[in-house]
């Protein structure tokens, strides 16, 4: 599941998001995380396991990759 479909569903804003990977360990902005939603950037291997946690398996780092191929085609 892309992150942007499980933010929506789950009525999560980015802001509240990066605010719970942040304190999980990985530090990240609101920015970062629009730039992963956007696919402008991949998470670093940290932030890919926080996220995996964060949402209890739903967003995979499988799902960045696939969306980050998408957009560089």
């Amino acid at each position: 599941m892309q992150l942007a479909t499980y933010l929506e569903e789950k009525g999560q804003k980015p802001a509240d998001f990066a605010a719970r990977i942040s304190a999980r360990g990985v530090p990240v902005s609101i920015y970062g995380v629009r730039k992963w939603l956007y696919g402008y950037r991949l998470p670093r291997a940290a932030a890919l396991q926080a996220i995996l946690v964060e949402t209890d398996g739903a967003v995979t780092p499988q799902d960045f990759v696939s969306k980050h191929q998408s957009n560089a085609a």
